[in-house]
């Protein structure tokens, strides 16, 4: 194998068990891999590193010694193991090694015979069941009897739903540990221990894990790009104008259906509208998109046109249009095509509050709100328009008797307003409401040459009259979030289905704007559900013949779960064949729209870049030439920083793209091309015509860019703009207005030996002063930064303190120093002082966090450490400003955008009025690093992160001194957006934070807690963006925080986060306005280190002591098994009675 590549891979074992199988009995492995840390490779690399999945068994190394190595052949089944130069060699000293590995003879049959290997056969449970449990009994019960011993499953690789019975499975054993295959593919890994019960140990199957037999479906949405209007005129159109008139809309419709059949290629039908898709203006022809869908499959020979815009621009360029649908949108014209909406992981939603179902008594509805009762809700709402049924009954009086309130109520026809209104303000009454599901529909299928408008509008009214109704009462009823389920008919437009195809459209219109108004609101258009009850067997004959195939309710509820956590407001379920559907004769409209979900496409694609094979041998050449190595060492999945294309090198690359090809890429995609490969996909997209962004960074700079032409360079990122100042952004402001009483600062200590270099660090710092322009920096009475152009002096304090009470006089130096009041009209927000004492030096250094954030303090500490150890060498060049990102923060703020909704409540703890400028309490305590790993490993299992865990877990900690189960905590992080290639390298405050809402049901588990963590960290960084107002009701309104310096978005490497000159601090004390208690936490090579701090006069004086253990004793329990991930909150941490007890007593 290549020189130093392997443990590259997230998971060393897994890798191994991929690799084996490649190997004739008795063939070798042969690797050279570094097999000791290297401090250097940390420091020039460990911010780039991949993630790591089995860190706790590499002993929180990325690079693996020896043993560690042949602990993952060995699981794999490769039992002969040697590795030169061995230990004793002095050759040992360099740090690498090379390693043999050899496959065992005659491992290949799969028999009761073959050491180490058994085949079993497994019947599934009822109904074609696989639960956990019930894999592992069968297998217990299948292999050697194994006295005092415990079957554990440390991973499972895939959920085996929907895989046939019988199933095969295929044991290989090696010592206690056991590896599983189904039917040839990887099911779990397990392993025997020593335990007081015999029963085996499982984890559920997790929702990410993949499922390779379960029938899978997409989601899909309408996506606009610009276009280039076909140079040479076509047949002149026929016009008609669609009114935005309710009153004109049946003349217009008897028009249009009257010229339906004479549209076609020699004369087409050009339909002109203006703002019909507008999202913040209602159209009366909202159901014309739906309509046409249908209309261009019952008259194939027609041509029809929908374009929207200015009438005059459209009647201008009427001859040039030739697609079926266009919009003119920021002085273009837009087309729009079907695509795939990527996939996203989904966490656990732990549901609260209720949720109203406005129709819901079908197959499909009964099926969501059993898969909302398995997410946690514990009261449904019905407004229906008729009783329960017997089926339908029975499955309400089940979850009645697992104690799910279920209310029925039949005043559920939208068209009585009356009585349907009475009925939304009843259900307003059961509590605050999560989630509303908007399934009310009929179909009325005819032709469009038997469908009059009367028809057409019964189908519209009861899905539209239903929805408007809902928005009417959107205050009342004040959901999180609102379903419409609309269907495939409006993106497919199967004939017949006009009436329907309108109706759906409309809805889906309406979901749109209501997100443009800021009420989160989701409409999925269904393809076809398996359980569907309305279609017949020959209408579902029909659909599979055009590649509409239907959905099992399990990946259909998956579906669900991927709308609900993507960004967009309308998407489309479906399981589609594209080979069926093109089989089946498709249109050149449908070419057009459907390019992405056909085998073969029409569509070309003029860039001049070279592609496939082509591609590849450019790129590589190209890398070989600029890194100085050879072709052939580039593959692939060769990873570009371990080739020594670091930032600025890329930059040249960039440069060098756009001579060859004409493409420059992004800073966003510069951060996401971790491989050759990803490179090569991020050229290609670079290639594709202008779609819109997946992420919401880039939605917006586009939409700046629209509006104030000159902020984007060619490759999409931010265009430098260096300003003496700049205005504070909500969040400092409030901070700067706070600072007088509550400072925001950090202040760190270190101790260092006598050979510490200490006058090439304090030449260090006033590099960095010179450099960096917000150390430089102060803020005028507007609340404007203001940058001097006249680097500050160093503030340096010196002290020699041998033969005296160091100890006294470094706790009054501390005193002094962290409660340091900077004057933030004057520039150098730092000061550091060296205390000289008989074994070294203690240097303490404070510095205000108001402008720069702990990960700048992080770069200096880099840059600092370069300047020493490199005295002769050069920094990079900064490219790019503060001011331009802060001054760019501000411009995406300002933009439109989603507002929250969320009201926010301090958690009920026992509050008292404490004085704002009140010291501090500190408790501070560290977990090692084995149990923290192991922590992590679990957690990224269940798809939760480390700041996820430790925030559920300050909220849990907390339980017993709130008055009620429900609570609110503060997230803080940093957020440093990729607006530039040099974004990483920035000396700035890109601090944010969000609101985290939790309810301590004593039934639910801690992992539930922690998926709910996960699910609105996940969601809030999809949708929200640092800088906005918002971020202020959240710092002023919610008392209780958790800092998380592991990181939040991508969690950091603890490379990373290492100081290569410092180490980590001996001391710490960071300060935040607001936040009268306080959890930090931050990660190093040997713990998890974390810290509660308590303002004196706020809270009772035990609960900072006693939280502090709690969190300790909760985290070391999480981290010794699985068992209390999945207890209920209760058993996993007992109420302490006489924290109960004391509460009463005071209250």
């Amino acid at each position: 194998m290549a020189a130093n590549v392997l443990h590259n891979s997230a998971d060393l074992r897994q890798l191994f068990r991929r690799l084996a199988p490649l190997l004739k009995p008795e063939g070798a492995i042969l690797l050279r891999e570094i097999t000791a840390p290297k401090k250097l490779f940390d420091f020039v690399f460990g911010a780039l590193v991949p993630p790591i999945a089995d860190t706790a068994q590499r002993h929180g190394e990325l690079f693996a010694c020896a043993e560690d190595w042949q602990s993952a052949l060995s699981e794999a089944g490769l039992t002969q193991f040697a590795a030169f130069p061995a230990k004793h060699t002095p050759a040992f000293a360099l740090g690498e090694q090379i390693l043999l590995a050899q496959r065992p003879a005659q491992q290949t049959e799969a028999s009761a015979s073959t050491p180490g290997l058994l085949s079993l056969t497994v019947t599934a449970e009822e109904g074609n069941r696989w639960p956990a449990e019930h894999l592992l009994q069968a297998l217990k019960q299948a292999l050697p009897s194994q006295p005092d011993q415990q079957l554990c499953v440390t991973e499972w690789y895939c959920n085996p739903v929907g895989a046939p019975s019988p199933l095969t499975l295929t044991v290989a054993q090696h010592g206690k540990h056991l590896t599983v295959q189904a039917n040839n593919t990887p099911l779990l890994q397990a392993r025997w221990r020593k335990t007081r019960t015999q029963q085996p140990i499982h984890s559920a199957f997790s929702r990410k894990l993949p499922q390779p037999w379960q029938p899978k479906g997409e989601l899909w949405r309408w996506q606009w790009q610009s276009t280039t209007l076909s140079t040479a005129d076509t047949a002149a159109p026929k016009i008609l104008h669609v009114p935005d008139d309710q009153s004109a809309q049946e003349r217009f419709y008897q028009t249009l259906r009257d010229e339906l059949p004479q549209a076609n290629e020699n004369q087409p039908l050009l339909l002109l509208a203006d703002r019909l898709f507008d999202d913040n203006h209602h159209h009366a022809a909202d159901w014309l998109p739906g309509f046409l869908t249908v209309a261009r499959h019952e008259y194939p020979q027609s041509r029809l046109i929908l374009a929207d815009g200015d009438p005059a621009r459209g009647e201008k360029d009427a001859a040039r249009l030739t697609a079926p649908v266009y919009r003119w949108h920021e002085n273009s014209w837009q087309t729009q095509t079907l695509t795939k909406v990527p996939h996203e992981s989904t966490a656990h939603h732990m549901a609260s509050g209720c949720h109203l179902f406005i129709g819901g008594l079908t197959p499909t509805g009964l099926a969501v709100a059993n898969q909302q009762i398995d997410q946690g809700v514990q009261k449904l709402l019905f407004l229906v328009r008729r009783e329960p049924r017997p089926a339908e009954a029975d499955q309400i009086a089940r979850w009645r008797a697992l104690g799910i309130d279920v209310v029925i109520d039949t005043a559920g026809d939208a068209t009585q307003h009356e009585k349907f209104d009475a009925a939304l303000i009843r259900m307003a009454q059961h509590g605050p409401i999560d989630t509303v599901w908007h399934l009310v529909g009929n179909i009325d299928d005819r032709p469009i040459s038997e469908l009059d408008w009367s028809a057409l509008q019964q189908v519209y009214q009861l899905r539209m009259t239903t929805a408007h109704r809902l928005a009417a009462h959107q205050a009342q009823l004040s959901p999180n979030c609102t379903v419409y389920f609309s269907s495939a008919a409006s993106v497919m437009g199967p004939r017949g289905q006009a009436a329907h195809a309108s109706a759906c459209c409309a809805l889906e219109r309406m979901a749109s704007a209501r997100c443009a108004q800021g009420y989160d609101t989701l409409a999925v258009a269904w393809g076809l559900w398996q359980i569907t009850e309305s279609l017949s067997q020959q209408q579902q004959a029909a659909l599979a013949q055009r590649g509409m195939l239907p959905l099992e309710t399990d990946a259909a509820l998956n579906l669900l779960d991927q709308a609900l956590a993507a960004s967009w407001s309308t998407v489309a379920a479906m399981q589609l064949d594209g080979i069926r559907l093109q089989q089946a004769g498709i249109s050149e409209a449908d070419r057009l729209q459907f390019a992405e979900l056909l085998p073969e496409s029409t569509i070309t694609n003029a860039s001049t870049a070279p592609a496939g094979d082509d591609l590849d041998r450019y790129l590589r050449g190209v890398l070989a030439k600029q890194l100085n190595c050879t072709i052939e060492t580039i593959h692939d999945q060769s990873n570009l920083v371990q080739l020594g294309l670091d930032s600025l090198l890329f930059l040249d690359l960039n440069e060098t793209l756009a001579s060859d090809l004409g493409i420059k890429l992004n800073a966003e995609s510069v951060l996401k091309a971790g491989t050759v490969l990803e490179l090569k996909q991020a050229i290609q997209a670079a290639t594709a015509p202008a779609t819109e962004n997946e992420s919401v960074l880039r939605q917006r700079l586009q939409q700046l860019e629209a509006h104030q032409p000159g902020w984007l360079d060619a490759r999409g990122d931010v265009i430098d703009q260096p300003a003496t100042s700049v205005t504070l952004s909500p969040l400092q402001r409030a901070r700067w207005q706070q600072f007088a009483n509550q400072p925001q600062l950090l202040y760190v200590e270190y101790d260092k030996p006598a050979s510490f270099p200490v006058e090439a660090f304090v030449a260090g710092w006033q590099m960095l002063l010179n450099r960096h322009a917000l150390l430089n920096s102060s803020i005028n009475a507007e609340g404007e930064i203001v940058t001097s152009l006249t680097p500050a002096k160093l503030n340096l304090s010196r002290y020699d303190w041998r033969n005296e009470d160091v100890q006294e006089k470094q706790r009054a130096l501390r005193v002094t120093m962290s409660r340091k009041r900077f004057d933030l009209s004057q520039p150098a927000p730092l000061e550091i002082a060296l205390v000289r004492h008989e074994s070294g030096y203690r240097i303490a250094i404070v510095i205000s966090t108001l402008l720069i954030d702990i990960e700048s303090f992080r770069v200096l500490l880099r840059e600092l450490h370069q300047s020493i150890t490199s005295p002769g060498g050069s920094l990079p060049a900064l490219t790019f400003s503060p001011q331009s990102y802060q001054r760019t923060l501000l411009a995406l703020a300002q933009l439109p955008s989603t507002k929250d909704t969320m009201s926010l409540i301090p958690p009920s703890l026992p509050w008292k009025k404490g004085d704002e400028t009140a010291a501090f309490s500190i408790w501070r305590d560290a977990l090692p690093a084995s149990q923290w790993l192991t922590l992590k490993q679990q957690g990224d299992a269940f798809g939760v992160s480390g700041s996820d865990i430790l925030l559920a877990a300050w909220a849990l900690t907390l339980r017993d001194w709130l008055q009620q189960p429900a609570l609110q905590l503060r997230m803080n992080y940093t957020d440093r957006l990729p607006l530039h290639p040099h974004s990483s390298q920035l000396v700035t405050d890109a601090s944010t934070l969000m609101p985290v809402a939790l309810t301590l049901a004593s039934r639910g588990s801690f992992l539930q807690l922690a998926e709910a963590v996960a699910q609105q960290r996940e969601q809030h960084l999809e949708q929200h963006l640092p800088g906005s107002a918002g971020e202020v009701a959240c710092l002023t309104q919610l008392p209780v925080a958790f800092t998380s310096l592991l990181g939040v978005r991508q969690a950091y490497s603890i490379p990373e986060v290492s100081d290569p000159l410092l180490g980590m601090p001996d001391y710490e004390y960071a300060a935040q306005a607001f936040t009268p208690l306080h959890l930090q936490a931050l990660e190093e090579e040997s713990a998890l280190l974390f810290n509660i701090d308590q303002q004196e006069g706020w809270l009772p004086d035990a609960l900072g002591e006693v939280a502090m253990l709690t969190l300790r004793q909760l985290l070391e329990t999480l981290a010794a098994g699985e068992e209390g991930w999945h207890a209920s909150l209760d058993q996993l941490l007992p109420p302490d009675n006489d924290i109960l007890a004391m509460l009463k007593e005071d209250a």
